[in-house]
């Protein structure tokens, strides 16, 4: 089965982008938390997830990929708020739940606030706070400081402006895969 999305409408009327891949039974569900930057378009190894007999559900977080962004601050527990909501609708019970670098906090989040609907969670490189571990680049760390207390408006906009000329136009340009730490050769 190759990749497949579809959009969901959230009680709060925003619309989620919800990428299926893998299996076709559905039995065996698995819940991906995309890096960021990144959209849940990306299966980290489609034919693996193919042989284990899983569906990958991996949404777009807010503000990402084809999901709508939240109207106010979008943090982590609003994330895993959203995650949570897609599990109750498809009615899947309980899952499991992986989470690459950014997305591993939102699926600790997830199995902290609904652990009744998560059966195990994994995180891969998921980083430390800051705070606690101090791993952020010390520029990051001073433009962070500095749009913290800014409206949400501001800091997309502040946030577009760095990161922009970051993205290649196209998504197949080898530098595109640098940006989330792969390398094709």
């Amino acid at each position: 089965m190759s990749s497949t999305g579809e959009m969901i409408t959230l009680r709060d009327g925003r619309r989620m982008a919800v990428h299926r891949s893998g299996a076709d039974t559905g039995r065996r569900v698995v819940v991906f938390c995309h890096p960021a930057p990144g959209s849940g378009a990306f299966d980290p190894d489609p034919a693996a997830t193919r042989l284990a007999g899983v569906t990958l559900l991996a949404p777009d977080r807010p503000g990402y990929g084809g999901s709508e962004a939240a109207t106010g601050w979008s943090d982590v527990p609003a994330a895993a708020d959203d995650l949570a909501e897609l599990i109750d609708q498809r009615g899947l019970g309980r899952v499991a739940v992986a989470g690459w670098s950014a997305g591993g906090r939102v699926a600790l989040a997830l199995a902290a606030r609904r652990p009744d609907l998560v059966r195990r969670v994994a995180v891969l490189a998921t980083p430390a706070p800051d705070e606690e571990v101090p791993w952020l680049d010390p520029g990051q760390r001073d433009m962070l400081a500095a749009l913290r207390d800014r409206p949400v408006a501001d800091v997309r906009a502040a946030l577009d402006a760095a990161l922009t000329p970051l993205v290649p136009a196209d998504p197949r340009d080898p530098a595109a895969a640098r940006l989330l730490g792969a390398n094709r050769a």
